[in-house]
């Protein structure tokens, strides 16, 4: 990764089951008209709700962008507002079905790929810090699967 790069890349998600708009992309279509400032190169993307097409675009990203950070915002199941703050992604337990009705081998995303992925910023400080009016904020290590 270049590190002088003062690219950032946010995702959204495409539309899944009943959520025909979803609102992580919705939201992150709103912060791309506000922006991240002059100096960062703002790029946005959203990802459809498909383990396979979603990996080929991340991986793109990363290879073609070679972003400072990438963040990705997904929607979380329960009606009232909450921001979720992910320590790690995990690469096993996925036993839904995507968009496109595929469902990865033993729950597995990537067969040869690492068990877990950590962020390098500590949520758990960042989750400490912050505070939204009327916004439940949440630290996690255990993505998509807080209920």
């Amino acid at each position: 990764m270049d590190s002088n790069s003062n690219t950032v890349v946010v995702t959204g998600f495409g539309p899944f089951r009943q959520h025909l708009v979803n609102s992580s992309w919705e939201a992150v279509k709103e912060m791309s008209k506000l922006g991240l400032g002059e100096n960062i190169d703002l790029h946005i993307m959203q990802l459809p709700v498909a383990y396979q097409k979603a990996k080929d675009l991340i991986c793109k990203i990363w290879g073609t962008l070679q972003p400072l950070l990438t963040v990705h915002v997904g929607l979380a199941s329960s009606s009232k507002a909450i921001i979720i703050l992910e320590q790690c992604g995990k690469n096993k337990g996925y036993k839904e079905m995507d968009v496109c009705g595929f469902c990865p081998e033993d729950g597995c995303c990537l067969l040869d790929g690492p068990e877990k992925i950590e962020s390098t910023i500590n949520m758990k400080t960042l989750w400490k810090n912050i505070s939204v009016e009327g916004i439940d904020v949440i630290y996690s290590r255990d993505a998509g699967r807080e209920k």
